[in-house]
């Protein structure tokens, strides 16, 4: 290698130009699951008061992270994603740099730390903290790790106190980012040993042997402690402020029983560490195959060149296990698909060590370095596309969860500072291990489409469900999902509600509002086996002499839609008698279109709320079930002998 001079000056900038180049696709994404609620922080924890509350062991306590990406992050950027992604690529790429860095003050070989950077900055196992707002925490947290290390190995390595400093100022940063650096103290006694191990022998060698005394090592190994104790100050601090007010961590759930799952988790996670990729969007012979190919060469490095890169191999597996071990029991044994992979962001920088020293010894075996170089890029480009589709699910989440949002806000009309209820069935929750709405979607629908929401998920939806007592909301839906084959989305299926009445006159495309007893709106409606009465500022009510009166409006010319998103949203806003036992009645709206007849296969049931109180009953009919359009409407406000006053009816078409 004497021979190569590269410059260096370039070659570090290209690391976070790698990290840029496999992770740029998270700038198209959207916001997902628990960025939602993220997004409200800044109302929840206003100003600087992450740093002051506390909740328990369930809160997780990030109070700088939190400020900087919410709380700063809101009054900037509002809601526009594309910011927070940039400065979560952003990070990920100050990281790999600073690793690189790192390793090679550590190594002594600015090449080693050069490979350690860009394995980091391209490696497929970063998609979730990278691509997941609610886990840019991590990316920080990662940054001063790395950050830190560099500073007290630079001081080992050199004997100036700045590095040092600065490295134990982004110790105390750190912490407040995120608990995952806590174990950081730990590792830093291994550095110092890294850079003694990777020393020739001097003064304190033994002249015959060559080969450095007992005496002498443990004198270094206690100053090595010695120096390290000072970054267990805001460790210490952190774990006892966080054990005074309930707890370190904020996964109330996650398993306490080590015995039975240690050993299993840790080899779960070096699968995962050997084979990146997500199983379920590769292809499984692919998927085999590399993590083979990796497992035999990482194994094969290990036997050819370990006793020469020993110092480095010890550093990678204490760097990996300090930060891993206090995360085992979020290691998905079982299920790696939903792996979620951000608990390793911090130990995968001690594997990449390892890898980096194995190829780097390899590189310098060979007897030619123009070759080997241009293996070595070839490798690091190879993986680029790999990252780019590891990445896919989620970007396809976010553009999910966008057009799920988007679609709501079309067809709900909100009903501002009052809560509405949705029962929900098949909300799609993730899609190939990355989130869609896991959490959140009661959250979106608050940001994006103004309605204070509530969510139940339902195996089933009960029609009846409507019609019981709303119990402090203002409204219920029952809602569904269906994934069309098409266009690779989840699109509403089902919508009908019941809510109090809205603010305002009603608005639609055709509306006819009773109300007002205009003879022009009455007349439009023919009413049969009923007896109409119209009451000024009240409403149609019909006095029922059957169990079946109805209401019919010809003339629509809704005609035949051209688009499948489309639906029909039809409203009615009706009281009903109480009851002091009510039964279930119920309302039924027909439809046909140009030369077909009014039938039981075009219609809808609507469960009744019998209290004596007006309401607003939302049915939606799906392009699909339209046909060829329609030309007439039936609306039989109930199926008994009981009176209904009808307020207005709004009929409109939603895209």
């Amino acid at each position: 290698m004497g021979h190569f001079r590269p410059p260096w000056v370039l070659y570090w900038l290209l690391v976070p130009l790698l990290a840029v180049a496999a992770y740029a696709p998270v700038l198209s994404m959207w916001f997902v699951s628990d960025d939602f609620g993220h997004l409200h922080y800044h109302e929840r924890l206003p100003g600087l008061s992450p740093f002051s509350t506390f909740s328990g062991g369930v809160m997780f306590y990030r109070p700088l992270s939190t400020v900087l990406i919410w709380n700063v992050g809101y009054p900037l950027f509002g809601l526009n994603a594309l910011p927070y992604h940039v400065i979560s690529l952003a990070l990920h790429a100050l990281t790999a740099w600073l690793l690189a860095r790192a390793v090679g003050t550590i190594s002594g070989e600015a090449l080693t730390g050069w490979v350690a950077g860009a394995l980091f900055a391209v490696y497929p196992l970063s998609a979730e903290p990278v691509a997941w707002l609610a886990s840019q925490w991590d990316l920080w947290a990662g940054a001063c790790a790395a950050g830190a290390v560099w500073g007290f190995a630079s001081f080992w390595r050199t004997g100036k106190l700045g590095p040092y400093a600065i490295g134990l100022a982004l110790a105390f940063v750190g912490v407040m980012m995120k608990e995952s650096i806590l174990p950081l103290p730990a590792l830093l006694p291994f550095v110092a040993l890294a850079i003694d191990m990777g020393r020739k022998a001097g003064v304190d060698s033994d002249a015959t042997s060559g080969k450095v005394g007992r005496g002498p090592w443990l004198a270094r190994a206690r100053r090595a402690v010695l120096w390290s104790l000072p970054f267990f100050v805001p460790s210490v601090l952190f774990a006892g402020l966080r054990v005074a007010t309930g707890g370190i961590g904020g996964y109330s759930a996650a398993a306490t029983d080590w015995q039975h799952f240690f050993w299993d988790a840790l080899v779960a996670a070096a699968g995962q560490m050997l084979m990146p990729l997500n199983r379920s969007v590769f292809n499984q012979t692919f998927v085999q195959i590399a993590g083979l190919l990796v497992t035999v060469g990482f194994l094969l490095g290990l036997v050819v060149y370990g006793r020469r890169i020993k110092a480095l191999l010890m550093l990678s597996l204490a760097w990996w296990l300090v930060f891993l071990i206090p995360a085992l029991n979020l290691v998905k044994i079982d299920n790696p698909e939903a792996a979620a992979t951000r608990i390793f962001y911090l130990s995968l920088m001690g594997f990449c060590i390892a890898l980096a020293a194995l190829l780097t010894k390899a590189i310098e075996a060979a007897r030619s370095w123009q070759a080997t170089r241009v293996a070595l890029v070839g490798v690091i480009l190879c993986i680029l596309p790999v990252s780019w589709l590891q990445l896919d699910p989620w970007v396809r989440s976010s553009r999910q969860a966008e057009h799920i949002v988007a679609e709501m806000g079309r067809l709900v009309e909100p009903l501002p500072r009052r809560w509405v209820q949705f029962n929900v069935r098949d909300l799609p929750l993730d899609f190939k291990g990355s989130y869609v709405f896991l959490n959140g979607f009661d959250e979106a629908m608050d940001l994006f489409n103004n309605q204070i929401s509530k969510v139940e998920r339902a195996s089933e939806l009960d029609p009846a469900r409507l019609a019981e007592p709303f119990a402090g909301v203002a409204g219920m839906y029952n809602l569904a999902f269906a994934f069309n084959a098409k266009d690779q989305l989840y699109h509403v299926s089902e919508l009908s509600g019941v809510t109090n009445p809205i603010d305002g006159s009603p608005q639609g495309s055709k509306v006819w509002d009773f109300r007002g007893c205009a003879p022009e709106v009455i007349g439009k409606w023919q009413v049969a086996q009923a007896q109409p009465v119209c009451e000024p500022d009240q409403g149609l009510t019909l006095r029922q002499s059957t169990s079946d009166a109805r209401m019919v409006v010809t003339g629509l010319s809704l005609g035949a839609m051209s688009k499948e998103e489309q639906w029909v949203r039809l409203r009615v806003s009706v009281q009903y008698p109480l009851a002091p036992q009510p039964e279930p009645f119920i309302s039924q709206w027909y439809w046909k279109g140009a030369g077909e007849e009014l039938s039981e296969e075009r219609h809808r049931n609507m469960v009744t709320k019998q209290d004596g109180q007006p309401y607003v009953y939302w049915m939606f009919i799906p392009a699909k079930d339209v046909g060829s359009g329609i030309e007439a409407l039936r609306f039989d406000p109930v199926n008994g002998k009981v009176d209904a006053t009808v307020q207005w009816i709004a009929i409109d078409i939603v895209e």
